[in-house]
């Protein structure tokens, strides 16, 4: 009966390790979240960041806009990559040497 006890206190004993690091991860990932929260506060209040934003702020519009029109998406150029590598090498030089066809009148 006496391996019971101190089977049991050699786990509280871990137990209470694993308590003490896990509050020591979250006490420093808070202090790291203060410190990026003073960054971020002071880069804002420097004028060439706030005209930066503010600009960007004021070009959001026309930048969806844009983009809707064109209908670019960030993974497209990607992809297209990526199907070219699939084709063979003469295909490529093929695809690679034909001029675009023209758009006919009626489409924008």
């Amino acid at each position: 009966m006496s391996s019971r006890p101190a089977a049991r206190d050699a786990e509280l004993a871990e137990l209470r390790k694993q308590l003490d690091a896990e509050r020591a991860a979250a006490e420093n990932w808070r202090r790291i979240a203060h410190l990026r929260s003073e960054e971020s506060a002071a880069l804002r209040h420097r004028p060439s960041v706030r005209a930066l934003l503010g600009a960007e702020r004021r070009l959001a519009p026309l930048t969806a806009c844009l983009e809707a029109a064109i209908d670019v998406r960030p993974g497209d150029v990607r992809e297209q990559r990526n199907d070219d590598d699939r084709r063979d090498t003469e295909r490529d030089d093929h695809v690679a040497l034909t001029p675009p066809r023209p758009l006919r009148a009626g489409r924008r």
